[in-house]
């Protein structure tokens, strides 16, 4: 090849090369890789767990101990509780990683759930550590019952559901009480509704 070939062929192949895209660096490549880590590691959207007469997501009264276990978007741990002097078993559920409920067993099949979570909620949004008040606003006026060693109160527009708080005095008779002490959800109870 004679050299006026080669000083013409030079700036073409200039050229070329200029055009294609340069191949990643090891940093680049290495980095592309962690991004993708990081991605996959991310956490995934869980969908908020919905409270309503008869359960709790997934959960159901009158779920067996075994299909209770076999949900596989929680883990269950056995338990205790003691209610009124006496020990329940129970089973305590988690949903990665963070407490959910208390399912309170009779018969090896689900006669309570407390739902302990603020990330559940009911229809109307009402969930654990709003205030009487916000829950007045979104089921409207409530009724007072003690047991247990608890306040809690009942709305007709949550039928099953009965809202326990923390800090109340005992002696409390109207949900007005609660309204003022500004007494704030402990646990919501999914007790079903009774039939006649």
């Amino acid at each position: 090849m004679t050299i006026s070939r080669l000083v013409l062929l030079l700036p073409m192949v200039a050229l070329a090369c200029s055009r294609s895209s340069p191949a990643p660096s090891a940093s680049e490549t290495a980095q592309d890789a962690a991004a993708a880590v990081v991605e996959d590691a991310a956490p995934k959207k869980v969908e908020p767990l919905s409270i309503g007469a008869e359960g709790l997501g997934p959960l159901r009264l009158g779920m067996s101990k075994t299909e209770i276990e076999s949900i596989e978007t929680m883990s269950f741990t056995p338990t205790e509780l003691e209610l009124e002097g006496q020990k329940t078993p129970a089973l305590r559920a988690t949903r990665e990683g963070k407490p959910v409920a208390t399912i309170e067993l009779e018969n090896d099949r689900a006669s309570r759930i407390h739902v302990e979570s603020s990330d559940a909620k009911t229809a109307k949004g009402a969930h654990v550590g709003m205030t009487a008040k916000e829950l007045e606003a979104a089921h409207g006026q409530g009724k007072v019952l003690t047991g247990e060693g608890k306040v809690c109160s009942t709305f007709e527009g949550a039928p099953g559901l009965s809202f326990c708080f923390r800090d109340a005095k005992p002696d409390v008779k109207e949900f007005s009480e609660l309204v003022e002490s500004e007494a704030t959800v402990e646990e919501i109870l999914v007790v079903g509704q009774k039939s006649d």
